[in-house]
């Protein structure tokens, strides 16, 4: 059975990034994954994005693409099953969380 998360940050050229995804999606891998697809130079490669986006939604995923602007080398892709789990899981944010006291 499929896990809920995967994540996959790579060092491969998006070629096999893509050959990964579709294997990956073809057997179902996890319901939902985040995906890095590195590109060599100063800006990514918009096609091959597309073809790793058109690979994920093939298989019946949703798929988007995020260009955070610290990695100038790489895009996210962020891929989910539409047959995902809907009970969101309760999340404390980093300041909610209380941390031990050190005794120093």
């Amino acid at each position: 059975s499929p896990v809920d998360w995967m994540v996959s940050d790579l060092i491969a050229y998006p070629e096999r990034v893509a050959e990964l995804l579709d294997a990956w999606c073809g057997q179902r891998l996890a319901h939902t994954m985040v995906v890095t697809v590195k590109f060599q130079g100063d800006s990514p490669s918009w096609k091959d994005v597309e073809v790793a986006l058109h690979i994920a939604q093939s298989h019946g995923y949703w798929a988007r693409a995020k260009h955070f602007f610290n990695n100038k080398n790489e895009v996210t892709l962020l891929i989910k099953s539409d047959a995902t789990p809907r009970n969101p899981v309760a999340i404390k944010s980093f300041y909610e969380v209380s941390w031990p006291k050190s005794d120093s």
